[in-house]
């Protein structure tokens, strides 16, 4: 109940602030701008008042009482004690108006935003639910929305990476926080939030097509075209099968999204699918915030060729006039035969209903040369009663409100902040009323520039330059960057083109200064994630959707008389060639499984909450997501990933993290958990097997000095402890430390084929890649410690190398080994994505990001007989083929099923014709030659598809039969040349997720080499 209130008042603020600034269209209109207005206002304020009282006991009390209490009064004051007449628009509101089947349509978007966020994010038995492709976003988002419900997150810290001020866009989930807080659940708060603000995003597009094309049938397939993004994805989808019932058969059933064959993996993650909006629930009201300044924008222009056309008609006040903008005091009525005769009919849709008004260009051209007594900055005026000139506040004011709203987006979703920058910039370059478009910069930068400098400021420094043109394009040219969009968008661009061609001279300018995110999206990086641009076309895509809807309406009358069935006929096939991609990435969503963490009634969740303080922190496994957070708690370090894509330091941190969890130095221990403000170290078998970033714990410490204050006897939590931090050291527990316990165990020396977990020298963590040179050394890489060891041919240790880290010179994931003529290595860094160079003594001699756009995730590497490298560039979806001696780089392959295209690829061999790839994501085998050119393929049942194993293959000389690794059997498999198994090889040795496999001569004939990957070891098979 009290979250409704809350949500009452948002849009009562919301409206009675817009309602002095802006015009309205339409009811809906002034609803979605006041409720989104409202929502971004009353967030900003909730927050500020809960910050100021941080110290206190009830900070987010006392944020909301103080926020009713100032929204009240304003509402108040600005209603009963500062009244002000509505702004007034020559837009003929009447005809603007929604009627039935815009309120229908609203009611369909309205039960489909329902479907959609609640189909994704739900509670169940006091469960909180999410779908399988949201799970890693709301690992984030999620967080940060329980810091703030139950915990004490002021002053704000990211929950995965805390000690260091925030610097992520957190605002839209402080305010589902709380609302959780004011008694809604997890997921109703997220949910009501969610589809309020898309169904109002919704609504304006609506709106803005009615203002920008004078038809509510363009605002209203506009808005239905936000749910189809027109990739032409589902050709190469159909092409794999004989038949519609096939295609069918794998639509029922998938839960991956349309792969469109480039070879990023972004492209089969739903970028251009609804699910970009299910995963970021605060891009619809950021997009939705640009809107309601875009429609201003639009009525504004409008109204100031509604002056000019008044004036060219020779009436005596032409600031007074009424009229519409685009259908002069002549006309009888909407789109009759009397519309001005310079600019072609706007909509002729067939039913009076539907059309507005007829279309004009008077023209911005018109307005500064042929009537002069119009100025530059003209307007719709308002009139001092006593002067009979323009008011500054009345002219002015407005757009600094429109500025003020922008300028408050950087800490709500910062990539709409700067896509508004760039649109409204090329705005102010093509259209008039420069001073009023200054005015929104003005407003926007009062607010924004400390923003961006608080969340700027300390950040590690970029690793990649702002220019940088392709986007996710390889080996970008212009020509391949128009193809990637001209597939990524479609048959909409037949209609943008119809829509440039028949709009008029506004239309086309207000779609010109869209077009800057395009620009911003392909030749520029803000992140460390080039993908991350997908927003700048996520915006645009909402934006031009309406000059798709304008085409889509002048098609199907575009030919007269007896043409106009194949006019409309090229329009439903059409339409309909827009709208099947979109169809198709339902079915993902549909058929995705939910991930469930515990909530309600969960003894871990009510024991953190009621037993550890609302501003905890804790050491532990670097969850995803956990009890712990669930019960809005912060860990010390989290899922990596989110503190590195947000700039925070995580090699420093990788470094304390270690020590906290593997020094044997209690006194070292205890001052960096205290000096990092560590109240609790939560240990559990993750921790324990080593199976993380921690190799070898040191949880005996942790037992000797500190409480246990939670042991999940039941292994519910995985055998989670949770230990206390003490205010100091006290005497150890007895009987718990042995004397070898208390200091530093020396590394050991291990051989090879014995291995084990750990970091002595011959242990590993999770290896993978192999190579031998010319004296039968092996070189291992020991991928999670972050190192190559070096042994002789019994598999005594000879030396490692590797200085961990991200920084040039260092590595972080080691995954594939070669060794050239020379004897110097290749190691490729699937974490750093790179290929580094090193001599026989570790040396690093060089390194390399690879062909454009870079490696991402390299995996296998090989040394072929013509000297060149062969690299499995996973993440690109594609093969590398390396030269070093020109250091020139080519590659073959995209993302997909078909001949040539890959999916999570992980090995590689090259015979002295062929190039083999062990394609694990779509369980086979594919031959090339080594210029790329696909030879044959098989499939290899037992792979499985399994993400964590790391198949990898080998061929025999003599009888050119292949040797496979894999891990879902713990066997290495032989097929012939044709791709027939032969069986598997015979050994007793047992074998633990096999990964990297290579020959060695031995002293008949040749052994297979290859690497225990779950065990920790290495292990040699004679063939037989």
């Amino acid at each position: 109940m009290l979250a409704l209130v809350y949500l009452i008042i948002v849009f009562l603020l919301g409206d009675t602030i817009c309602r002095r600034f802006f015009p309205f269209i339409s009811l809906p209109h002034r609803i979605a701008t006041g409720f989104l207005s409202g929502l971004l206002i009353s967030t900003w304020l909730t927050y500020i008042f809960a910050s100021f009282f941080g110290e206190t006991t009830y900070p987010m009390l006392a944020g909301n009482l103080l926020f009713v209490a100032v929204a009240g009064g304003a509402i108040f004051l600005l209603n009963f004690r500062f009244p002000r007449a509505n702004p007034d628009t020559t837009i003929d509101t009447e005809d603007a108006r929604f009627k039935r089947a815009d309120w229908i349509t609203t009611g369909i978007f309205f039960l489909a935003a329902i479907v959609m966020m609640y189909g994704t994010f739900s509670m169940n038995n006091g469960n909180i639910r999410v779908g399988n492709h949201q799970s890693s976003d709301f690992g984030s988002t999620a967080s940060i929305m329980q810091s703030f419900a139950i915990g004490h997150n002021f002053p704000t810290e990211y929950p995965h990476f805390t000690g260091d001020k925030i610097r992520y866009h957190f605002l839209f989930y402080f305010q589902t926080g709380n609302l959780e807080y004011l008694g809604l659940s997890p997921a109703s708060s997220t949910n009501t939030l969610s589809i309020l603000t898309l169904l109002a995003m919704l609504v304006l597009v609506m709106t803005l097509g009615t203002v920008l094309f004078q038809s509510r049938l363009v605002g209203r397939i506009g808005a239905i075209l936000f749910f189809f993004h027109g990739s032409l994805s589902f050709i190469p989808f159909f092409e794999k099968y004989d038949s519609l019932a096939a295609a069918w058969e794998k639509l029922s059933k998938t839960q991956d999204f349309l792969s469109s064959g480039f070879p990023y993996r972004g492209e089969e993650w739903g970028v251009w699918s609804q699910v970009v909006y299910l995963n970021q629930r605060h891009l619809a009201s950021s997009i939705g915030i640009l809107l309601i300044v875009l429609i201003f924008i639009a009525i504004k222009h409008r109204d100031r060729l509604a002056s000019a056309h008044a004036l060219a008609k020779g009436q005596p006040d032409a600031a007074s006039a009424t009229v519409d903008a685009f259908a002069g005091p002549e006309l009888d009525e909407p789109g009759s035969e009397q519309s001005l005769q310079n600019e072609p009919p706007m909509i002729a849709a067939g039913n009076d209903e539907e059309t507005v008004v007829g279309g004009n260009d008077v023209g911005i051209d018109a307005l500064d040369e042929d009537h002069p007594a119009v100025s530059e900055e003209g307007d719709s005026r308002t009139f001092d009663s006593t002067t009979s000139s323009i008011r500054w506040t009345d002219r002015f004011s407005p757009f600094l409100l429109a500025g003020l709203l922008l300028g408050l987006l950087p800490l709500w979703n910062g990539a709409v902040f700067a896509a508004a920058a760039g649109v409204l910039a090329l705005m102010f370059l093509v259209l008039p009323l420069r001073r009023e478009m200054l005015m929104i910069a003005v407003g926007s930068l009062i607010l924004s520039i400390p923003q961006i400098s608080y969340l700027r400021t300390g950040l590690q420094p970029a690793g990649y330059s702002l220019w940088y043109f392709g986007y996710t394009v390889n080996d970008p040219t212009i020509y391949k960057v128009l193809y990637y969009l001209a597939f990524t968008f479609g048959f909409k661009w037949i209609f943008i083109g119809i829509a440039i061609a028949l709009g008029t001279r506004l239309q086309r300018l207000m779609m010109l200064s869209f077009t800057a995110l395009v620009v911003m999206a392909t030749c520029f990086q803000f992140s460390e994630e080039v993908l991350a641009n997908h927003k700048f076309f996520n915006v645009w895509l909402v934006l031009m959707n309406i000059p798709v809807a304008f085409g889509i309406v002048q098609l199907w009358t575009l030919l007269p008389g007896s043409g106009v069935v194949l006019s409309r006929v090229a329009t439903v096939i059409l339409v309909f060639l827009v709208v099947i991609g979109g169809i198709l990435d339902f079915f993902p969503i549909k058929n995705s499984f939910w991930v469930e963490y515990r909530f309600q009634n969960d003894r871990l969740v009510d024991w953190v909450r009621q037993n550890t303080g609302p501003r905890a922190i804790f050491l532990s496994h670097r969850y995803v997501n956990h009890g712990i957070l669930i019960a809005g708690r912060r860990l010390y370090y989290g899922h990596p990933y989110y503190a590195w894509g947000a700039g925070y330091p995580t090699n420093e941190r990788d470094t304390t993290y270690r020590k906290m969890f593997e020094s044997q130095d209690i006194n070292e221990v205890f001052d960096l958990i205290k000096k990092n403000r560590i109240s609790y170290v939560a240990v559990d078998n993750t921790i324990r097997n080593g199976t993380d970033f921690i190799k070898k714990n040191n949880e005996k410490l942790f037992q000797a000095y500190f409480e246990v204050v939670f042991s999940d006897d039941e292994n519910k939590y995985d055998s989670l402890k949770i230990y206390r931090v003490p205010e100091s050291l006290g005497t150890p527990n007895p009987g718990v430390l042995s004397v070898s316990d208390a200091t530093p165990t020396p590394l050991t020396t291990t051989n090879a084929f014995v291995g084990g977990e750990g970091v002595g020298n011959g242990q590993f963590s999770r290896p993978r890649g192999l190579a031998l040179d010319k004296r039968g050394n092996i070189y291992v890489a020991d991928t999670g410690n972050a190192r190559i060891q070096k042994f002789d041919t019994d598999g005594n240790f000879l030396a490692s190398f590797g200085k961990p880290g991200s920084a040039e010179g260092e590595i972080k994931e080691p995954n594939g080994i070669a060794i050239d003529d020379s004897g110097d290595l290749f190691v490729t860094d699937a974490f750093n994505h790179k290929l580094v160079k090193m001599d026989a003594s570790g040396n690093v001699l060089k390194e390399w990001k690879g062909p454009d756009p870079g490696f991402y995730g390299p995996r296998d590497i090989e040394y072929g007989p013509d000297k060149r490298l062969y690299i499995v560039d996973q993440g690109r979806t594609r093969i590398v083929r390396f030269d070093p001696a020109t250091e020139a780089f080519f590659a073959w392959g995209t993302a997909g099923e078909g001949d040539g295209q890959f999916l999570e690829s992980t090995g590689i061999a090259v015979t002295a014709d062929n190039v083999i790839v062990a394609d694990n994501g779509n369980n086979r085998i594919q031959t090339f030659d080594r210029d790329g050119t696909f030879i044959r393929a098989w499939t290899v049942a037992p792979w499985e598809k399994y993400v964590w194993q790391y198949p990898d293959v080998v061929v025999e000389k003599s009888t050119k039969n292949f040797y496979l690794t894999c891990g879902t059997t713990g066997q290495v498999l032989i097929f012939d040349p044709l791709g027939n198994q032969l069986g598997v090889l015979d050994t007793e040795i047992k074998l633990g997720n096999p990964s990297g496999i290579l020959l060695e001569k031995g002293k008949s004939k040749d052994r297979i080499l290859l690497v225990n990957t779950a065990e920790n070891r290495l292990s040699r098979l004679e063939i037989r």
